[in-house]
């Protein structure tokens, strides 16, 4: 129960609702039988639909465990789909604990990993029963089929879960044994769930069942701190506090099944673990025979197959248990029985309703809710957001109806009026009234809703009202998105530019004794076998090469005047392009439209009702799109992201807004498949609301298309989604506000003039789904309005990624796993010469599914009707060539198989990858490259990164260049390629900044470098920053800081990621620091920002101290050097005008650097 449940336990809409249920006769006659018959008697119960069965489960737990009769009750459904959803249902009656306990979605004998959502529930539903004696009364959820599968005992989790205190002492080398033993992967970087690293004293966790990672500290062998910390930044959350213990499960569900196998220790079946006292729910329990069978039979199947390879598999009888012994255990516990039908005598029927055969239809659920109150019954109406609660409260008082919205546990409290709602709900308890009673209008997740006339309830959702499809809610973000940054590391192996030799290979770097002290370099190879050695406080210099197709370049010759003859070309053009950009620029600032005015009640009512949480990005790029349709100046913006990152709920609520001052609205598509799920979308959030939303499309009849045009042309259409159709000369707008373009790039020649004179004075909006690199965003920021949406939405699991072999038994075995789940498959073919003969193998493979062929060379119609049957779930399997590469966004497809992967580019892979992958469900991607035939290197390495890099983290942007260069190609025009590809895209997209920023008088002079002379070990140990990128990238940021401020981020991280040494302190206590190199490094990082700050031309190390030259340096800072000496003890010489000389008494020199910083700090103002 939240926090916000408990603090209102007084009262709740759950407690009403379920007061009301527990209070009717059929519920204390069934809770009666329950209590009074023995255990392995059953109860029979019927008739509970809808809503009303999880009712009867959450009722049925307050009142057991207000009795002490049970602590936990177990519901057992027919199959996997059916507990999903009503699983979802036990949050918003506020039951306490809940748990899913889902069917894995592995075929039996599967030697994959299941996915780590399924883990972790499967664990945290053990751990809950292996916590003898703490436990809270609990409901779980599961299917036979889960149930089937046999399980370790409950001594096995016990002995495998680590609990780490604070203040206890630890070995780092027995603590390193016992996570691996958990199934945790030691890793130099944790960024994965299941991983973990060790780095001096600094021990990182990151287990499957938190949000984020922990951070364990030690002081010595002493765990001194226990923190969370975010495995995106890598840096640790303070604001969560820290903690005092931490309990780490196992990594892999798998580890407890191999270790009970290993030990001999008999698997048990789920129901072996439940407590004495529990209740168990069998839900329809006459389809389980037929279920069970059908269950063994894929069993015995998969296990012969997998005999034929290994004759010591375990037997089924060791993994799965039978209905028969299911049926037998249950014997000792209380049991219920649900069947829909059965009324016998011996039955405790309730007769309640769903609202399955209903049209959605505001008009006939208001007379439904006029009559209900009428005859005094509680009527409760279920929102996904309070946006839509708030809407749902106002339509009802428009139609004479009293309704008042109560606070849901789990809304901030900020979201509505609480005391007002509070009072209402406590009026709406009341069981008299002196009218009809009103209307409960809440916020929550109900699967559906449900009419039960013996507790007088009506409990309806929106989504019944309106139409909407229901998405299955996320109760655990399992994987927060990852923003798509530029990648700046630089490994051993990859290409480079230096700003005065070009274009070299990075060797990785090279440590060094020069002068007595450790110095480190990044050794850089070019032709001919030459090397050049880059000191790291030059790193500037350097910048990663990527070029276009992931082309290898050539390596520059070190002295040649090639390098310099294509840099000077490239500033060139790129200063010709940013000229051609502020040209545009300025036109567009002259030109006149119509300007918005703020947003509306409706307006933020409306975005309120999306049912999902904004990413940053999403906003950023909602707030954009606004103030240009508010200025005066027509919009012209280009919205970047990928399918499913969030673009169309941004041109939703721009549409919203233009419909709102009477303006229409176009959005034009590629094809008519994509614009037929774009109306989809747009009625479904226009749902409610008075708007009129049409699509002219292919599947609309002439007599439809006349009626949408005449529509168009008087002003009743609101807004119209189609193809390039709608450019045509006879498409009349009353008053057009708003035009959306999907996919700009993907229309012709003549489409794209059309677009240019409509630009001219209304908003236009263009999405693409092609990535447009974020530095080349900065770069244009001036000159080109875009937005980009690079936050992947927060319950995107990666795709599971293996490389096969056109094997027929790992094909039926990747499609069936799908199948079985209830969802789709694609099969990429790319040779439409023998795409038929593919399809035709799969079916011989595969009898039982459904196969359908796609591609480019079919007429319209025939491809679109294929596509629109697919995505209408009536084929099973689609054949298809790469046409599925852009655009669609089907979730129920979730398996990808791709034939002769081989022969697809890196970028083409991940884009063809990232069709599936779109909802909660693991989603799984098969490679399949040929048996015995050779293949390129080239292929080899896309193929390993493709199936390396599974998810959105860092590895994603080596697929990402190749896409975000073509996308910089679509912006700005091909001729700009060959220019990239002398220069490497992070170095071109530099200058292109730095010639913008030129033109509009804001580039700052050059700055000169200083000079320090200053022989001291400043460097980053390998020992403590083992991984050679992680060094990489740190000298870069410790180099490139413009501010102390900036530095001493980059101080705080690599204390918080690496942790400190010991040392032993002026006065011979021991301590903790960072090593005296690092601390070096960054002090002289900290004095080259200061000197540049003050003009400072050089600083010279002398035997008893140091120097500082500037031009009239003396004159300056004669002030601030009083000001020194008075808080310290140097001897200054001012003899020179142009130079401050400082001696120190005998000081070592780490001292004398620190009073280098100190002596900057004062010319500053600041005294320390």
């Amino acid at each position: 129960m939240s926090l916000r449940a408990q603090q209102h336990r007084s009262i709740s809409l759950a407690d009403v609702l379920l007061e009301r249920f527990g209070h009717s006769g059929e519920f204390i006659k069934a809770y009666r039988a329950i209590s009074a018959n023995e255990p392995g008697k059953p109860v029979i119960v019927s008739g509970l639909r809808g809503g009303a069965l999880t009712a009867f489960v959450a009722a049925l737990l307050k009142e057991a465990a207000a009795n002490k009769l049970a602590s936990c009750v177990l519901l057992v459904t027919a199959n996997a789909e059916r507990a999903a959803d009503h699983f979802a249902d036990f949050d918003f009656f506020e039951v306490g604990e809940s748990f899913h306990y889902p069917k894995s979605e592995l075929l039996p004998y599967e030697e994959d990993e299941p996915s780590l959502e399924e883990q972790l529930k499967h664990l945290e539903f053990l751990h809950y029963l292996a916590e003898e004696g703490r436990r809270n009364p609990a409901v779980c959820i599961t299917s036979l089929e889960a149930l089937l599968a046999r399980v370790p005992p409950l001594d096995v989790l016990r002995a495998h879960t680590l609990t780490l205190r604070w203040g206890e002492t630890v070995n780092t080398d027995t603590l390193s044994e016992t996570l691996e033993s958990l199934g945790y992967e030691r890793v130099p970087t944790v960024e994965r769930r299941g991983e973990f690293s060790l780095r001096g004293g600094i021990v990182d966790i990151f287990p499957l069942d938190t949000e984020h990672a922990v951070r364990v500290d030690l002081f010595g062998t002493e765990i001194e701190s226990i923190r969370w910390f975010d495995v995106h930044t890598q840096r640790s959350l303070r604001r969560l506090g820290d903690l005092e213990t931490f309990t780490v499960l196992p990594a892999r569900e798998k580890t407890l099944l191999e270790v009970a196998l290993r030990d001999a220790k008999p698997l048990v079946t789920l129901l072996h673990l439940l407590p004495p006292d529990a209740i168990i729910l069998f839900d329809t329990p006459e389809t389980f025979p037929l279920l069970d069978e059908r269950f063994h039979s894929v069993v015995m199947r998969q296990y012969n197959e997998r005999c034929l390879n290994d004759a010591h598999i375990p037997a089924p009888e060791t993994l799965y248990c039978s209905l028969k012994e299911i049926e037998s255990v249950s014997q000792r516990f209380r049991m219920v029985k649900h069947s829909v039908a059965d009324e016998s005598l011996a039955c405790v029927h309730f007769e309640t309703h769903s609202f399955d055969g209903v049209q959605p239809s505001l008009e006939y659920y208001l007379t439904q809710i006029r009559k209900r109150t009428a005859e005094n019954e509680t009527v409760a109406i279920v929102c996904d957001n309070i946006g839509q609660a708030q809407r749902m409260e106002e339509l009802l008082s428009e139609n004479g109806l009293a309704a008042g919205v109560v606070p849901d546990p789990t809304c901030p409290a900020d979201d509505i009026e609480d005391r007002n709602a509070r009072e209402f709900l406590r009026l709406f308890s009341s069981s008299t009234f002196s009218s009809a009673p009103p209307v409960a209008v809440t916020v929550g997740d109900l699967h559906k809703g449900f009419v039960f006339p013996g507790a007088q309830l009506y409990v309806v959702t929106d989504r019944e009202i309106f139409g909407r499809y229901r998405r299955r809610p996320v109760h655990r973000k399992l994987y927060k998105g990852v923003a798509i940054a530029d990648v700046r590391e630089i490994r051993p192996g990859d290409y480079v530019v230096h700003l005065d030799h070009g274009i070299g290979r990075f060797e990785g770097i090279r440590t060094q004794v020069m002068d007595g002290r450790t110095c480190e370099f990044l050794e850089i190879s070019y032709a001919d076998d030459a090397r050049l050695l880059v000191p790291v406080e030059k790193i500037a210099y350097v910048h990663k090469y990527s070029g276009p197709d992931q082309a290898e370049p050539q390596l520059d010759r070190l002295g040649g005047k090639r390098w310099v003859q294509r840099r000077t070309k490239s500033k060139e053009a790129v200063e010709k392009l940013a000229r051609e950009l502020a040209e545009l620029y300025a036109r567009r600032e002259t030109a006149r439209g119509y300007a918005y005015g703020p947003d509306t009640h409706e307006q933020i009512e409306f975005e309120a009702s999306f049912l999902y949480p904004e990413t940053p990005d999403q906003l950023k790029a909602i707030a954009d799109v606004k103030a240009d349709m508010c200025s005066p100046r027509p919009m012209d913006r280009l919205l970047c992201g990928d399918v499913g990152f969030g673009k169309t709920e941004v041109a939703v609520r721009a549409a919203f807004k233009a419909i709102q001052e009477k303006k229409q609205v176009a959005l034009l598509c590629p094809t008519t498949i994509l614009a037929q799920q774009h109306f989809n979308t747009f009625r479904e959030r226009f749902a409610g609301y008075p708007i009129r939303l049409e699509l002219l499309s292919r599947f609309r009849s002439a007599a439809e298309s006349k009626a949408v045009l005449e529509g168009l042309k008087r002003g009743d259409v609101d807004m119209v989604i189609g193809t390039h159709a709608l450019l045509s000369k006879n498409v009349k707008f009353r008053d057009l506000g708003l035009v959306i373009v999907d996919e700009e790039q993907r229309f012709g020649v003549r489409q794209k003039e059309r677009f240019k004179e409509m630009r001219a004075n209304v908003d236009f909006l263009t999405l693409t789904a092609t990535p447009i690199p974020r530095t080349l965003h900065m770069a244009l920021s001036n000159l080109r309005s875009m937005s980009l949406i690079t936050t992947p939405p927060a319950n995107r699991h990666p795709v599971k990624t293996r490389i096969i072999h056109f094997d027929a038994e790992q094909i039926e075995e990747a499609i069936l796993r799908e199948l079985n789940r209830g969802g789709q498959v694609y099969f990429v073919h790319n040779r439409v010469q023998t795409i038929d003969q593919v399809a035709e193998r799969l079916r011989e493979i595969v009898p039982s599914a459904r196969i359908a062929v796609a591609h480019g060379q079919m007429p319209d119609d025939e491809l679109e009707e294929v596509m629109s049957r697919f995505i209408d779930g009536e084929y099973d399997v689609l054949v298809s060539t790469t046409i599925i590469e852009n655009g669609l966004d089907i979730p129920n497809v979730n398996t990808i198989i791709i034939n002769r992967a081989d022969a697809f580019g890196l970028a083409q892979l991940y884009q063809l990858r990232g069709r599936v992958g779109r909802e909660s469900r693991q989603a799984y991607a098969y490679l399949i490259v040929p048996q015995g035939q050779p293949i390129t290197e080239g292929a080899v390495a896309r193929l390993a990164a493709i199936e390396e890099f599974a998810e959105l983290g860092s590895g994603f942007h080596i697929a990402m260049r190749d896409l975000e260069i073509r996308g910089a190609g679509n912006l700005l025009g091909r001729e700009q390629h060959g220019t990239i590809a002398d220069v490497g895209f992070e170095l071109y997209c530099k200058m292109l900044e730095e010639a913008v920023a030129r033109l509009q008088g804001q580039l700052e002079e050059e700055e000169r470098e200083v000079e320090i002379q200053w022989k001291v070990e400043a460097y980053i140990p390998p020992d403590y920053v083992p991984v050679e990128s992680q060094r990489v990238a740190l000298y870069k940021r410790i180099i490139e800081a413009r501010s102390l401020g900036e530095l001493d981020e980059v101080a705080d991280e690599i204390r918080d990621r690496y942790g400190e040494v010991p040392r032993i302190d002026t006065e011979g206590r021991q301590t903790e620091a960072l090593p005296i190199p690092v601390e070096n490094l960054l002090t002289v990082a900290a004095i080259r920002i200061l000197a540049k700050r003050h003009s400072v031309e050089r600083i010279v190390r002398t035997p008893k101290g140091f120097r500082f030259y500037r031009r009239d340096i003396v004159r300056d800072y004669a002030q601030s050097v009083r000001r020194l000496i008075k808080n310290s003890v140097p001897v200054v010489y001012i003899d020179d005008p142009h130079c401050l000389e400082f001696e120190y008494p005998d000081w070592p020199r780490r001292r004398q650097l620190d009073e280098a910083l100190a002596a900057l700090r004062t010319f500053s103002g600041e005294v320390e």
